[in-house]
Order: structure tokens, then C-alpha cells, then sequence
């Protein structure tokens, strides 16, 4: 996609209101106002460009993802899985993404913050430790896909049940334990300075 596609030129007296991170675009993204991260996944996928030298803004998209009732908007990710450090070794774990990145990994390198799409990556529970290991060490280069255990979609809304409670993290933050996901993209929701 070309930023003739994608995004415009920024008017010289536009005023770009700077965000710490992704937590900061989700909760200040509205139509009308320009921002940029200064840090975040959303930052680094999108080159981590310098807000003070940015001459165009682009579209981005959110997710809206509900638990037990509860709205929340991402700029870069949702993520269910099971509590603690271990969660990430053992058990069901659910990735939807706007952004590619997640931290210093890349576990959606086809996801694109501007599309209208969800990237979906689900590790089968039944995935044994010294798979997930590999994985998780291949993730940072997006090289862990195909494998027989990750699957991968993309969709504008989903919705899972689990048969446990797994925590979900929004952009990071946890925000609660669920057995069940519902979550949607908001396309073009915000302009981000590039």
C-alpha cells in the first residue's frame, strides 16, 4: 500500500499530539486529531518514525475487545492466554493483532495497522514446551509460521470461549480474567503522523 493509498500530507499548521505508547494512542485516538507514539508496537511497526519530522499521517485501525462485559480499545494487540509467566508455556493462547509486533517479537508479520483486518494467531494448547520455545525464539524475525500448531486468520471481529479462564491483556495492560473473547476492529479510527 502507498502512502498515496494509505495516508496524506500533513498541512503545515496540523498539530501532532504526542502519545507515550500504544496505551496512550488507544486512549487518546479520536477522528480529527493526529498522533504519534513515541514508543509502543504500533511505533515500531511503523518505522518508528520522529513525530517533530513527520510531513504525512496515515490511517490506523483499534480494537474494540469486550470482557465480562467490559469495553476496551488496543492501538496494537489483545492477547488471552493463561495467568503468569507460564501462561505463555502451557495452555491456549489467543494474539489479535493490528500491529506485527509484540514487544521485541513479530508474531503477526503479515498484519498491517491500516487494513481493516484482525491478525489471528492461536497456539494450540496441545503445543509442548520445546515447540513453544523454538517458536518464541523464530518470533522475532516472524519466521515461527507455518507451523501445524499455530494457526493464523484474518478477520474484522472474532469471538472465543474457553473451557478455562485465561487473562487478557490489552496493548500489554492486564485487564481481567475471561472464558470468553469478543473483539472487533474499528477501521480507520485515527490518524497517526509519519
Amino acid at each position: 500500500m502507498s502512502l498515496d493509498d494509505w495516508g496524506r500530507t500533513l498541512r503545515a499548521d496540523e498539530i501532532v499530539v504526542n502519545c507515550r505508547d500504544d496505551a496512550g494512542l488507544a486512549t487518546a485516538a479520536k477522528q480529527g486529531v493526529v498522533l504519534a507514539a513515541r514508543s509502543g508496537d504500533i511505533h515500531r511497526s511503523l518505522g518508528a518514525p520522529v513525530a517533530e519530522r513527520a510531513t504525512s499521517a496515515v490511517t490506523l485501525d483499534l480494537i474494540e475487545c469486550r470482557v465480562d462485559g467490559q469495553l476496551y480499545r488496543a492501538a496494537a494487540h489483545v492477547v488471552a492466554r493463561r495467568p503468569g509467566r507460564s501462561g505463555w508455556w502451557r495452555g491456549p493462547i489467543v494474539m489479535v493483532m493490528v500491529s506485527g509486533h509484540l514487544g521485541r517479537f513479530e508474531p503477526a508479520p503479515r498484519a498491517h495497522p491500516g487494513d481493516g483486518l484482525l491478525d489471528v494467531i492461536e497456539v494450540s494448547e496441545s503445543m509442548n514446551t520445546r515447540q513453544r520455545m523454538m517458536a518464541r525464539r523464530r518470533s522475532r524475525t516472524g519466521s515461527h509460521l507455518p507451523h501445524p500448531d499455530i494457526s493464523t486468520t484474518r478477520v474484522r471481529d472474532l469471538r472465543r470461549s474457553f473451557d478455562e479462564q485465561l487473562t487478557v491483556f490489552v496493548d500489554g495492560a492486564s485487564v481481567g480474567a475471561t472464558r470468553h473473547l469478543d473483539v472487533a476492529v474499528v477501521p480507520a479510527a485515527y490518524e497517526h503522523a509519519v
